[in-house]
């Protein structure tokens, strides 16, 4: 219990780039392990020639052109598209958290059904296991 975290596990919910450079400040691993909502249209990728754009649905890619500083456009379906640099943040984080081995996935999911027991199946403020010691002992064992 007195060692500092050397990984952070999260939803991919809390994605952002305060929580990205505050990982890199303590020196930590940082694993968003799933995002809401499913992928966009489109997945962006940086490379040496600049912004590659990938369409899911064709297989088709092409290189996106800057527009202004931290933005881009592309031309789909006969429309303009804008993409900007926290776009292509979160497709990379997207493409990592698909990456990630199953047991650090589990992991995160069992801390937050640790969370769930401790704290929504309470009736009258009473823990679901009676005693404090006996409340840290289940949740350090279900954690570990």
């Amino acid at each position: 219990m007195g060692r500092p975290a050397q990984e952070i596990s999260a939803d991919g919910a809390y994605y952002s780039a305060a929580n990205e450079t505050y990982a890199e400040a303590q020196d930590k691993d940082i694993h968003h392990t799933g995002f809401p909502d499913k992928p966009g249209r489109f997945d962006y990728e940086r490379t040496a020639d600049g912004v590659v754009v990938i369409d899911r649905h064709s297989g088709a890619w092409q290189l996106a052109e800057a527009y202004r500083p931290g933005r881009y456009r592309l031309r789909a379906d006969g429309k303009w598209r804008y993409i900007t640099d926290q776009d292509i943040d979160a497709a990379h984080c997207r493409r990592r958290a698909q990456d990630l081995p199953r047991a650090l996935f589990n992991r995160r999911c069992n801390v937050e059904a640790t969370i769930f027991q401790l704290c929504y199946h309470t009736k009258g403020k009473k823990l679901k296991y009676r005693g404090q010691f006996a409340v840290q002992i289940w949740a350090t064992c279900r954690a570990a």
